[in-house]
């Protein structure tokens, strides 16, 4: 009898374990089977990753931003901005829709100018509290008092070292999904370059000088360059070299404190005081606003200086990043001239000497 009842037990916990170990097997089975299903329903729907509502995530499970790591800053991105949070806002999207890898810290710093009015804008609050940056930490620096574009961009960032990079965004930019897979290379990759003053991720459409009626500097670029180095500086989507930033810093300070009323545009080569960017300083200091085109310093420093000022040459007439020319006293509010590129294209990190295409003030190959 118990010799029997002891057979019988052990059947039964045989069987049990049997279906035990089967219905594992066929869970296993069926979540392999719709694992990629359960990926697409997990996917936020119509928002960028990153960019959602306080409300709909807990403050708590989802914080706005990274805390401090141990992990180096891969890049610092300092946004410029005053009183145009629909501009930010479309800048904040591009940012946040874009590329990024586990690995890369990538801090972001927000500084917002006083208005003249003295009054700084809400909306620009509210946006950045809305904003969940996920990639390393987030800073929202409010000016006290009104700055104006010469100091906020003074102001901006002190690197601390010679790969403390960064890259300064006025709120009109917008960047491709890209533009930090080519940066990231690019900045430690040209930096022993001591011809380079940094880099933009626009494409240059501008002549310096045009007395021939080119146009569009791409008509003068072989189809074989994947960046030019162009003598005309930019502001735009601007990734200075940190030795060649603190250099340009000590100099405009200088070059201030001896002579307040220094002008940029007071040259001795009669060609380059037709530069556009010295008759857009020229045709503000008629009223007093000079310090809006205060990129001519930067134009002066340049070419006393011998530097060019690197762009990525997408093909196809695409971009890592583009300006929207907001309304202003700088320049007139006009649509992009290009499109940002949608699909990456992998000899943008193949620079050779004969790709890497030179171009003087006139946007001609030197």
């Amino acid at each position: 009898m118990n010799a029997a009842w002891e057979v019988r037990m052990r059947m039964y916990a045989r069987n049990h374990v049997m279906f035990a170990v089967g219905l594992m097997i066929v869970s296993t089975l069926f979540f392999i089977a719709h694992f990629n299903s359960f990926l697409q329903q997990a996917k936020p729907q119509g928002k960028p990753p990153g960019w959602r509502m306080r409300e709909e995530v807990d403050a708590e499970e989802a914080p706005r931003s990274n805390p401090p790591s141990t992990r180096p800053t891969a890049l610092t991105i300092v946004v410029l901005t005053s009183d145009r949070p629909k501009s930010l806002e479309r800048l904040l999207v591009s940012l946040t829709s874009a590329t990024y890898s586990p690995g890369e810290r990538i801090d972001l710093i927000v500084r917002q100018d006083m208005p003249s009015s003295g009054v700084l804008c809400a909306e620009t609050s509210r946006l950045l509290h809305r904003l969940r940056w996920l990639h390393g930490t987030l800073e929202h620096v409010q000016e006290t008092e009104p700055r104006g574009r010469l100091q906020m961009w003074q102001r901006s960032y002190t690197p601390l070292s010679s790969t403390d990079y960064f890259l300064i965004l006025e709120d009109d930019i917008e960047v491709s999904r890209f533009y930090l897979r080519w940066i990231l290379v690019a900045l430690p990759h040209f930096r022993s370059d001591a011809t380079i003053f940094g880099i933009s991720l626009v494409r240059p459409t501008e002549r310096g000088i045009d007395y021939l009626g080119l146009g569009d500097v791409s008509s003068s670029v072989p189809v074989t360059a994947n960046a030019v180095k162009y003598k005309m500086p930019t502001l735009q989507a601007l990734a200075p070299i940190p030795k060649h930033w603190k250099a340009f810093r000590r100099w405009m300070a200088r070059t201030t404190e001896e002579d307040a009323q220094f002008d940029p545009t007071a040259v001795d080569e009669f060609e380059i005081q037709d530069l556009t960017v010295f008759q857009r300083f020229q045709a503000l200091k008629k009223n007093g606003l000079q310090h809006l085109q205060w990129d001519a310093y930067l134009a002066r420093y340049m070419i006393d200086s011998g530097l060019f000022m690197l762009h990525p040459w997408p093909s196809g007439g695409g971009a890592l990043a583009r300006c929207w020319n907001e309304i202003g006293l700088v320049t007139p509010r006009r649509p992009p001239l290009v499109d940002l590129l949608d699909a990456w294209q992998p000899h943008l990190l193949r620079w050779r000497q004969r790709t890497v295409i030179r171009l003087d003030l006139t946007g001609r190959v030197m």
